[in-house]
């Protein structure tokens, strides 16, 4: 897990390495430590995706498998009313 709160107090706003450079954008540690962990944040980023994409298709299969499930359970339900009818 990341921790975040070293980022506390970073400059926000829309940055480019031109501003940084001729300083008019005021520079900070949060803004270091931010720039320094860019490429862990961005692999966390990608790794949080793909885990949304995985549970997107488990709710999926989950649905499809209780939508199943319902039709079963409706045809099981009418065959017992049916055996017992009699």
């Amino acid at each position: 897990m990341i921790d975040t709160d070293k980022y506390e107090g970073h400059t926000p706003g829309q940055w480019s390495v031109t501003s940084i450079r001729d300083g008019s954008i005021p520079w900070n540690t949060a803004d270091e430590e931010l720039c320094a962990d860019a490429p862990l944040l961005l692999a966390e980023v990608k790794r949080l995706y793909e885990w949304i994409e995985r549970a997107g298709s488990m709710v999926a299969q989950s649905g499809y498998l209780l939508n199943a499930l319902t039709e079963k359970h409706e045809a099981t339900k009418i065959f017992l009313e049916e055996v017992f009818e009699e």
